[in-house]
């Protein structure tokens, strides 16, 4: 799974709730219409991530979406996982 969605730019990977909800499976091709980003994303599934606690989820290549709104290397988002609420800086 991993090595297909490096070789894929429209790879992607969803939460297994997520395929079973929507009634998809690992080669479908399915488009996300964007409403925060004017863009809309054409994407096949190549797998389906480990883990039970993951939630109704979509991971995709930034780097895709990233070329369809012509900014590549933009980055408006960061996630940060901290271990402790005090090593957080504000």
């Amino acid at each position: 799974m991993e090595s297909e969605f490096k070789k894929q730019r429209t790879g992607c990977v969803v939460a297994s709730a997520l395929m079973k909800s929507y009634g998809w499976k690992v080669g479908d091709m399915i488009i996300l219409h964007g409403t925060m980003y004017p863009v809309d994303l054409q994407l096949n599934i190549v797998g389906v991530p480990e883990g039970t606690g993951l939630g109704p989820r979509i991971l995709f290549r930034r780097d895709y979406m990233e070329e369809l709104l012509g900014r590549p290397g933009t980055v408006n988002i960061f996630w940060v996982k901290s271990t402790t609420p005090s090593r957080r800086r504000r």
